[in-house]
C-alpha cells in the first residue's frame, strides 16, 4: 500500500492518510473521512469569508467553481484530484442544479476525465435536473386538497402555475408565504394564473 501524508489542521490527528487502496474499494469510513475533508478544505474557507446571510447567498453561485479552481491548483495526487473534482461536481449539481458554474465545471471533468468511474453518478444527477430545465414540460403529480378532492398539475394545463413545494419543518419555506401572498395578490382575479402549494410532509 502506498500512503502520502499531508498537513491537515481539522483531523484529529496531525496527518490525513490519502490511501488509494482505501479510495478504490470504497471503504465507507475512508469515503466519509474524505467527504469531510473536502467541505472543510476547500468549502469552509469559502464561507469565512462571508459574516451574513445576505452574503452567504451572493456567492453560492459560484462557490462550485471557485472550489473547482482550488482543487486544480493543489498537490494532491492524482486519483484524490479526480476524487475531490468529480465531489464538487455532485454536490454543486446537488444544491443548485444546473446553473454556468456546474455546468462548466461538469464540462471540464468530462474532458479531462473522460474514463472516469463517476462519469455515470454525475451524468445520472445532471440527466435529473435535465428533466426539470427550463423549456422542458413539467412532470405530471397528484395530490390532495385540503378538502380531500385529487388534484394533479395536469388538471390545470394552458394555466400559468405558480409552484410552490414546502413542509411544514422547513422554516425557510414558512417565512416565504409572505412574500407569496403579496404575489399572489397581485394576480387576484386572473383565472389563467395559478398558485399551487405542494407540501411534502411525510403524512
Amino acid at each position: 500500500q502506498r500512503h502520502l501524508t499531508i498537513p491537515c489542521e481539522m483531523c484529529i490527528r496531525d496527518s490525513i492518510y490519502f490511501d488509494t487502496t482505501f479510495l478504490h474499494t470504497g471503504m465507507v469510513n475512508y469515503l466519509a473521512m474524505l467527504q469531510d475533508y473536502y467541505y472543510k478544505k476547500f468549502y469552509n474557507p469559502l464561507f469565512k469569508r462571508t459574516d451574513t446571510p445576505q452574503k452567504i447567498d451572493s456567492i453560492r453561485h459560484i462557490l462550485p467553481q471557485t472550489a473547482h479552481t482550488t482543487i486544480q491548483k493543489s498537490t494532491l495526487p492524482p486519483p484524490f484530484k479526480e476524487f475531490f473534482l468529480a465531489k464538487n461536481c455532485d454536490v454543486g449539481l446537488e444544491m443548485l442544479g444546473i446553473i454556468p458554474a456546474t455546468e462548466s465545471i461538469f464540462s471540464d471533468f468530462k474532458t479531462h476525465y473522460h474514463r472516469s468511474s463517476y462519469q455515470d453518478i454525475l451524468q445520472k444527477r445532471y440527466n435529473k435536473w435535465l428533466s426539470v430545465a427550463r423549456g422542458t414540460p413539467a412532470a405530471d403529480f397528484t395530490g390532495e386538497t385540503p378538502d380531500g378532492q385529487k388534484l394533479s398539475l395536469s388538471d390545470l394545463k394552458g394555466k400559468v402555475v405558480y409552484v410552490d413545494v414546502w413542509a411544514t419543518w422547513c422554516g425557510p419555506c414558512r417565512a416565504e408565504f409572505l412574500k407569496a401572498k403579496e404575489l399572489k395578490m397581485q394576480f387576484e382575479g386572473n383565472n389563467d394564473v395559478v398558485f399551487l402549494y405542494a407540501s411534502v410532509d411525510g403524512d
